[in-house]
């Protein structure tokens, strides 16, 4: 994953909170995949980013706090939504969401060895528990 340290630092510091929700088992968890379309990325190139933000989800969520979360995640059959925001600072104003409301965060950042400049942040991964997770998302489009 392309993620700049101050990413992987704010993942971490993610990870290491407390659940928005006691517990987790029993709860119906999604994750959402908040895509940058100010970045004007290709189909393969929004579809390799989002497999980054998955897989970088995945790890977050096998870390997090609560191991129960991620068996409920699993458990709800990984159910994925991918959703697109039109500007940088419409990312950014998500990401800082979804961290106030304690929920796992894995920001990806492209290398920029094809379309984007390095650095940019091209997709964002959310999981936990639906209600939580749409009060961050619900507002959005899907792709």
């Amino acid at each position: 994953l392309f993620s700049s340290p101050q990413e992987r630092d704010a993942s971490a510091a993610t990870a290491a909170r407390e659940p928005p929700l006691e517990g987790g088992a029993g709860l119906e968890f999604k994750c959402v995949l908040v895509v940058n379309n100010a970045l004007a990325m290709s189909k393969g190139k929004i579809a390799s980013q989002c497999a980054h933000a998955a897989v970088g989800v995945y790890k977050v969520l096998a870390a997090f706090r609560d191991p129960r979360w991620l068996a409920s995640f699993e458990a709800c059959g990984e159910k994925t939504v991918v959703v697109g925001v039109a500007t940088h600072g419409d990312l950014r104003d998500v990401v800082a969401a979804a961290e106030a409301a304690g929920l796992p965060v894995r920001v990806v950042c492209d290398a920029g060895r094809t379309e984007v400049e390095p650095g940019a942040m091209t997709v964002v991964g959310i999981v936990g528990p639906v209600q939580a997770v749409d009060q961050v998302t619900g507002h959005l489009r899907t792709l």
